[in-house]
């Protein structure tokens, strides 16, 4: 029996987001796929160990490029980080 897996994302690629807590990095899944796995795992986020098996798969990793904040307002909530 020939069975093929449906995969909807066609260039087996997922996309995730890094963020950064208190110093502690954590990849968090933007794409449908990325939440998929994330969701196999029981986990919100991904893990460097999850990450590894995703490659084993055969699928890519991409980070979403980090989007500076543009207007006054996101600039002053950002400000009081600093």
């Amino acid at each position: 029996m020939n069975t093929k897996l449906n995969n909807t994302n066609s260039t087996n690629s997922i996309v995730i987001r890094i963020k950064c807590a208190h110093g502690a990095y954590t990849a968090w899944p933007v794409c449908k796929d990325a939440k998929r796995f994330a969701a196999l795992a029981g986990s919100a986020n991904l893990t460097i160990n999850t990450m590894s098996i995703i490659k084993e798969l055969g699928y890519t990793i991409e980070v979403e490029p980090l989007q500076l904040p543009t207007s006054p307002v996101e600039l002053s909530t950002l400000a009081q980080y600093i």
